[in-house]
């Protein structure tokens, strides 16, 4: 069974680091590494795939796809190349290089997929996140976008930066830096990764660690689900801090639109669920980074009790204050709450975002 090691970054010289560490340090390992570039019209563009083993390199390709997605190039190239290495038999490991700024979680459902419904020969052993310990407080509680640093993955790519780093870091089994960090930058690091899945700086790292372990999806995908998302309990440091919003009321239907601005602006990231009086059914989720927020439904509560419950980290008192101020708001009142039956058939205008089946279903 050949292992894999994917390696995730949204700084080129990050990531390079990483797979080259990795590659010098494992046994027998091979370096796959896929660039997508996208067609300046439309959504198509090319993949360029390069294979290295401490030989040098192996392979150097690169393929057109019609679009330009981390899903499509996984199906067409990175889970056919993961195939054919392993079956070679050449190289007990494959560290696997992501696109600056992917995210890991899709590509691992479909790498896990393929291994069980189509006999691919590997195992994950681990997922890496490698961050530049002089900018991740900026990219982390930020507002740049990925498209203004020339790191969008095709021209509908609208994800902020701290986006992409929120679905690299709380996916990732360690995460690393190149350099020790300092100040600000160590703060914002206490607040974003727990301790156990901090390995600080990459050249502590024994690669063989990574290895050996065992990468665990479902426990990955929990800390991305807002639902189930752990609370981080960290004093404040240097500014930032840790928060968790919790209350058994819904949110107003007609506010939420109007708060979710101050909700999601500025310099936090928000993972959380809440519910509304006009979808009692309804598991409404929101996450936000970058200063940009995003709804959705998360399913149905089922024999849970309906609960709102938000996790935030953000940095400096102001960002802290209007959070605060944005969730009271947003939940409703002892007077409204004494009406919540008439809300059931109420139109609330929020459809684009949780569907029409859920309204329908309480």
């Amino acid at each position: 069974m050949t292992l894999v090691v994917i390696v995730s970054a949204i700084d080129r010289v990050a990531r390079e680091c990483g797979v080259m560490s990795l590659l010098m340090g494992l046994p027998d390992a091979v370096l796959v590494r896929h660039e997508l570039t996208p067609d300046e019209e439309g959504e198509g563009g090319t993949v360029r795939r390069t294979v290295s083993d401490d030989s040098g390199l192996v392979e150097d390709d690169t393929a057109h796809l019609e679009h330009a997605c981390l899903s499509c190039t996984a199906r067409e190239d990175i889970v056919p190349t993961l195939r054919r290495l392993a079956e070679v038999g050449t190289w007990q490991t494959i560290v696997l290089a992501l696109p600056l700024a992917a995210a890991p979680e899709p590509l691992v459902w479909q790498i896990s997929e393929a291994v069980e419904h189509s006999f691919l020969p590997v195992r994950i052993a681990s997922v890496l996140s490698v961050v530049d310990e002089q900018t991740v407080a900026q990219d982390a509680f930020g507002d740049d976008l990925l498209a203004e640093r020339g790191l969008g993955l095709g021209g509908r790519d609208h994800r902020s930066v701290a986006e992409a780093l929120m679905e690299q870091v709380d996916y990732s089994d360690l995460v690393c830096t190149l350099d020790p960090p300092r100040g600000g930058q160590i703060a914002a690091l206490r607040h974003l990764v727990p301790e156990e899945r901090y390995a600080e700086v990459l050249s502590a790292i024994n690669p063989m660690r990574l290895l050996h372990m065992k990468h665990d999806m479902r426990g990955a995908k929990r800390r991305l689900d807002p639902v189930r998302t752990p609370p981080r309990h960290v004093p404040e440091i240097e500014g930032f801090w840790s928060r968790e919003f919790v209350s058994e009321r819904p949110f107003h239907p007609g506010r939420l639109m109007n708060d979710l601005e101050l909700l999601g602006v500025g310099p936090v990231r928000i993972r959380g669920c809440f519910h509304l009086p006009t979808r009692p059914a309804t598991v409404c989720v929101l996450t936000a980074a970058g200063s940009q927020v995003a709804l959705g439904s998360g399913g149905q509560w089922a024999q849970r009790r309906p609960s709102t419950r938000l996790v935030v980290q953000g940095h400096g008192e102001e960002a802290l204050g209007r959070v605060q101020r944005a969730f009271d708001d947003l939940l409703m009142t002892d007077f409204e709450m004494r009406e919540l039956d008439r809300w059931r058939d109420i139109d609330d205008q929020l459809d684009d975002w949780f569907g029409p089946e859920a309204r329908e279903v309480g």
